[in-house]
């Protein structure tokens, strides 16, 4: 049988197409140097033979160096897709049956090369993936080839986003502060498909409604709700994957979701200090995991957006001075709040083969919030902004005593 994911258009086993190839060699034709017309489709097509003989095990075949001018300009190790019948995919594994190693003959046609899916048959758990940046991801994950778990707890929503992605997804209801919740949709999703390849933590939120606000203000109340919400959600759904992927024993990958505001805050227009905190333990928390488990395959890493457009951030979008100041903290794109697909790509890189040599990252996605210092907006006087410090100029000149 085909390796998983591989099109079984692109290997022939049958005695014709082994004839077809052999008539070929015979006739000076080897290893992709030659075209030949095919008489189904007219093409030129050239044809690679990746081996003929019973091989020891864990023998792996030599990339050819000899290949359509059109593949050449376009290799790399990664696999390409069909774009129409016969286009080129080429495919550098043995495939053993009976401890035999089979003909596998690759064809290729000067039809254009795109790269294959880069999440192609991942099985992905995304917790959060009903709205906002989840929901982008989730779309974006099943665009790229996988499949998904999506975890929500308004099911309404939940029922409705699996019912737009398909087949390839599937949802638990749940309460991601809760612990059972991250096993339960594990194992929903080993049960399905057989594994588990990546997680996606997304859940969390404002607390600010709880009671959240400056150190002074918080609430006890306002501390617990935010950090179960952003901290206590992640560590049990990063433990849930962890425990799977050490059963499996083939490494995976784990991206969580943190904020800017963990390592560069904005006191004047989102001074939540339960939050930053919890969003600055999400990063701690990601870089020592992705030390300690990196010699098991097991990735951590972090992307860090600033204020985008989600259901969350509905207060600030509303608010004139939030988006004035917003303009000039995230200058990109002529200053704007971003948008949850503006993290899709990188999304779908960390969750890939394409990051297999990547862990301990913490990716900013935030507009250059983090390196502009907006100067048309001053902070409002008012009882809860800190004190404005003197600059040197306004300090009155002090007399040492002797």
């Amino acid at each position: 049988m085909p390796a998983r994911g591989l099109p079984r258009s692109a290997i022939c086993y049958s005695e014709e197409s082994r004839a077809t190839a052999l008539q070929s060699q015979r006739c000076g034709r080897h290893d992709g140097e030659n075209p030949r017309q095919s008489s189904s489709s007219g093409r030129a097509t050239r044809y690679l033979n990746v081996s003929t003989r019973p091989q020891p095990a864990g023998w792996a075949p030599r990339k050819p160096t000899k290949l359509h001018s059109e593949i050449a300009a376009r290799y790399t190790d990664l696999a390409y897709e069909f774009t129409r019948p016969f286009s080129p995919r080429p495919v550098w594994e043995p495939f053993h049956t009976n401890e035999r190693l089979l003909t596998c003959f690759l064809y290729f046609s000067p039809n254009p090369v795109v790269p294959v899916a880069a999440l192609q048959d991942k099985i992905i758990l995304i917790m959060g993936g009903t709205t906002g940046l989840g929901w982008s991801a989730a779309q974006a994950c099943v665009r790229a080839g996988s499949c998904v778990l999506l975890v929500g707890r308004n099911g309404s929503n939940l029922e409705a986003a699996v019912a737009k992605l398909g087949s390839r997804a599937d949802g638990l209801c749940g309460d991601a502060t809760l612990p059972e919740t991250a096993v339960q949709a594990v194992e929903q999703a080993v049960q399905r498909w057989g594994h588990l390849d990546g997680l996606y933590h997304v859940a969390g939120g404002s607390g600010r409604s709880q009671g959240d606000g400056p150190l002074d203000q918080v609430t006890d109340a306002g501390w617990s709700h935010t950090l179960a919400l952003n901290l206590d959600s992640l560590f049990f759904s990063n433990r849930a994957a962890t425990r799977q992927f050490l059963k499996q024993g083939e490494g995976g990958s784990i991206l969580n979701m943190a904020s800017v505001l963990g390592f560069s805050p904005s006191p004047q227009f989102f001074a939540t200090h339960a939050y930053a905190a919890a969003k600055s333990a999400v990063l701690g928390l990601t870089r020592s995991c992705a030390a300690y488990y990196a010699p098991r395959g097991i990735r951590f890493n972090a992307v860090c957006p600033a204020l985008v457009a989600t259901p969350m951030s509905e207060r600030a979008l509303s608010d004139t001075k939030t988006m004035t100041y917003i303009r000039e903290k995230q200058p990109l794109h002529r200053g704007r709040a971003g948008q949850p697909d503006d993290l899709d790509d990188a999304v779908v890189h960390f969750l890939s083969d394409g990051s297999r040599f990547t862990t301990g990252q913490i990716l900013a996605i935030d507009g250059g919030w983090s390196l502009s210092e907006p100067q048309s907006t001053e902070p409002e006087a008012c009882s809860d902004s800190p004190p404005a410090m003197e600059s040197p100029a306004q300090r009155p000149e002090r007399k040492l005593r002797s």
